[in-house]
């Protein structure tokens, strides 16, 4: 761990601040990742503020508890709705009174592939 040094991917965004925002596209705390990656929530903490340089061991284990890697976190992609992590507000919802689907992938010539992730909402009805 080196102090006082951002760290940067070769299109000079900060590392940290990629993983905050994977953290919370996820939905996690701080806390929940630091139980998920089996690493402490002050390290998780100063790695997003940039106060600290992590290391490969400690990037890893926190990439993996998100859900992704290092070649991916790096890789300098520019539409940053692409990748391991799809932002949800370009996302399409579809309602009725029973269920919700949301449609996580674009319509695109080159996807070849219609993935939803659908939700069965509770039953309006009253049991007795």
């Amino acid at each position: 761990m080196v102090l006082d040094k951002k760290t940067s991917d070769s299109s000079g965004h900060d590392v940290g601040e990629k993983i905050r925002v994977l953290r919370q596209r996820c939905g996690l705390s701080v806390r929940k990742l630091a139980e998920l990656s089996g690493v402490t929530a002050g390290m998780i903490s100063c790695v997003e503020r940039q106060k600290v340089s992590p290391s490969l061991a400690t990037l890893h284990k926190i990439l993996s508890a998100l859900g992704t890697n290092l070649a991916a976190l790096l890789g300098g992609e520019s539409d940053p709705g692409s990748g391991p992590v799809f932002v949800r507000e370009r996302m399409t919802l579809v309602t009725d009174s029973e269920r919700s689907y949301t449609i996580v992938f674009p319509r695109s010539e080159d996807i070849h592939v219609e993935m939803t992730d659908k939700q069965i909402l509770p039953s309006r009805k009253k049991t007795v």
